[in-house]
């Protein structure tokens, strides 16, 4: 044994001897402010493990990466982690993963980033040719021996959870064993390929808590959160069916953490729990925990099963601070010989029932998602569906389009159920034998411009409005949709102020006089912003009379402290500056919530530093 003294330092650090490329394992021994470390050289190899996450934007992180690090390092190896989005420059990663000189490589692989990760794998492995390369995830774990066979520049393929195959990995080959002896990998041994068996399950309490004291390095990202792993439904389309067992966190884990988040005041906590609710007590005790340590500041995302609500999580959800959770809800279709097929077996009586009963206490962000090209479906169903979920009024409708994945039962049953999808990530339908390619096209189309005009809530009244002139809201979004690709306008990015004017231009084909069109479009421009710019069809001309009003009106206090009270300091040209008054030919507020429209002259208040937790329209006043 060797001991050296060292420099007191903060925190425990890796030492590289000049000339030797073997690493000091450092014990922390605090005695009289000295950092000692005792060790045998000889007895450890240094290798570097470097695992690489490539996510689909900025703002996402790899939650997998972040898991498999905590685990790693809470049992004794060191890792690095590398984050990089699929927009970055290929050979930008390619350089920074070669600077950072691995010895052993890992990446993160899903359907967004399998094309990328394949290409750096090819290109690190010419530049690091002794680095071990090895892939996990949900897109190399069901044709791993095929990956492997036709990619010799990885060496394994970690199946389904990772933290403890990687940790053995790690020690398997910094001491120089093999790795037969490790379950749940597909590996090489010289030109044979072989499969270890998956392993047992973790207990989810075995996990560390991935943010204990890096909060800070998730600023401006999404906060992902795991309190259970797998799902307890068998929809044949999800990769969380084929994950059976259904593993919990304990709640006094999930407590502690949670306070963390509220502790530090993050923006939002996005639980990745596939049906969060699928233990209802389990739910409601969380939804009671957060209720009782609200911060009126952080926000929360489930992603939730509406028909399992019962009565008593209505009740819990009813008076949760606006904005404070977040629901996203599958229905996917409401076609039963469809979800008898896909194993789904939901009311959509009981969605629509406990639906409008969370909706109606206007405090929670509902987002609800449809499928198109699922089994036996077709175009005119699907239109059905549409407009069962549409009628709800979600604040976000979420129109996708089936992912034949890897590892479903709805990729072994494709050609029982015509389903023809594209043969690279991210297996997108092209069309069923119920629903051709041209009606795919046309959905999409559909998709585009409900994602513009309902989903950014931005157009709400101006699209109320145009609706009640066709039969069906899908039967306005499809004219719609065949205008906006007819005059090319899916080729092109729109400021907002184009959106308006294509969405007037529009709607002078189906009313017969455009004076009232003006008006909701004026209104819904002013809802969410004071314009600096209006549009040349839009008339806002005032009266010498009406601008002597508006004047008035900033002058008198009164008014100030009763309809603008976060105003009250400043005084009336700067108050006209920052607020806003608009003069309507119509009764447009009456409109927004009776859906009565009457032609009367009004003038509206818009309140820009007081804004509805949900929509994030400024509070509106009718003044006169």
């Amino acid at each position: 044994m060797q001991c050296i003294k060292l420099k007191k330092v903060e925190e425990t650090k890796l030492f590289w001897p000049r000339r030797n490329k073997e690493q000091y394992k450092i014990r922390e021994s605090k005695r009289k402010g000295l950092l000692f470390s005792c060790f045998s050289y000889r007895e450890l190899k240094f290798m570097k493990t470097l695992l690489v996450a490539i996510n689909s934007k900025f703002i996402h992180s790899g939650m997998g990466v972040y898991c498999i690090k905590a685990f790693v390092e809470e049992h004794g190896e060191a890792v690095e982690n590398a984050e990089y989005t699929i927009n970055n420059n290929e050979n930008i990663i390619v350089q920074d993963i070669y600077k950072r000189k691995p010895d052993m490589l890992g990446f993160s692989c899903y359907i967004w980033n399998i094309d990328i990760v394949m290409r750096v794998v090819k290109n690190i492995n010419k530049v690091l040719p002794d680095t071990k390369i090895f892939l996990g995830g949900p897109e190399v774990s069901f044709d791993g021996k095929e990956i492997l066979k036709n990619n010799p520049e990885i060496d394994v393929i970690v199946l389904g959870e990772g933290e403890e195959k990687v940790l053995k990995l790690i020690k398997s080959w910094k001491q120089n064993r093999g790795i037969a002896d490790i379950d749940g990998i597909i590996y090489k041994e010289g030109k044979s390929i072989l499969y270890n068996a998956p392993a047992s399950f973790m207990e989810l309490d075995n996990l560390s808590f991935i943010y204990e004291d890096n909060l800070d390095d998730f600023n401006n990202k999404i906060i992902y959160y795991e309190s259970s792993r797998g799902c307890p439904y068998r929809c044949s389309y999800c990769l969380s069916s084929v994950d059976k067992e259904i593993r919990y966190r304990s709640l006094e884990k999930v407590f502690n953490e949670l306070k963390t988040f509220l502790d530090k005041e993050v923006k939002q906590v996005k639980f990745v729990d596939r049906t969060f609710n699928c233990d209802g007590e389990r739910a409601k005790s969380i939804w009671r925990y957060l209720k009782e340590n609200d911060n009126c500041i952080t926000n929360f995302h489930f992603e939730i099963s509406a028909d399992i609500l019962d009565e008593e999580a209505i009740n819990i959800l009813k008076d949760v601070r606006p904005g404070y959770f977040q629901f996203e809800i599958g229905v996917q279709t409401t076609n039963t010989e469809t979800l008898g097929i896909i194993n789904r077996r939901t009311s959509f009586l009981k969605i629509v029932k406990n639906v409008e009963m969370i909706k109606s206490y206007k405090n929670i962000h509902l987002h609800l998602d449809l499928i198109a090209g699922l089994p036996k479906e077709g175009y005119e169903s699907f239109k059905n569906s549409f407009n069962d979920v549409y009628s709800l009024k979600p604040a976000e409708l979420q129109l996708g389009f089936l992912k034949v994945l890897k590892g479903t039962q709805m990729r072994d049953d494709a050609k029982k159920y015509g389903l023809v999808y594209r043969e690279e990530p991210p297996y997108e339908i092209l069309y069923t034998e119920h629903m051709s390619f041209e009606d795919i096209l046309k959905l999409k189309m559909i998709e585009e411009v409900l994602e513009i005009y309902y989903n950014t809530g931005r157009f709400a009244n101006s699209v109320k409005y145009l609706e009640s002139f066709y039969e069906t809201s899908f039967d306005f979004y499809e004219a719609f949709a065949d205008y906006w690709e007819a005059k090319e306008y899916n080729k092109y990015n729109h400021s907002e102020m184009e959106l308006y004017t294509i969405l007037y231009e529009y709607g002078c084909k189906v009313v017969e006089e455009s004076g009232l069109l003006k008006n909701i479009l004026k209104f819904d421009m002013y809802a969410h912003e004071k314009l600096k710019k209006h549009p040349e069809w839009l008339d806002i001309s005032l009266t010498e009379s009406k601008k002597e009003d508006i004047y008035e009106f900033y002058k008198n206090r009164e008014n100030i402290e009763r309809y603008l009270p976060e105003y009250t300091a400043y005084d009336s040209k700067q108050i006209s500056r920052m607020a806003h008054i608009e003069c309507f030919d119509y009764d447009v507020l009456t409109y927004e919530e009776k859906g009565e429209m009457l032609k009367n002259e009004v003038m509206i208040l818009f309140n820009y530093k007081n804004r509805h937790e949900l929509t994030k329209q400024a509070k509106k006043y009718k003044i006169k």
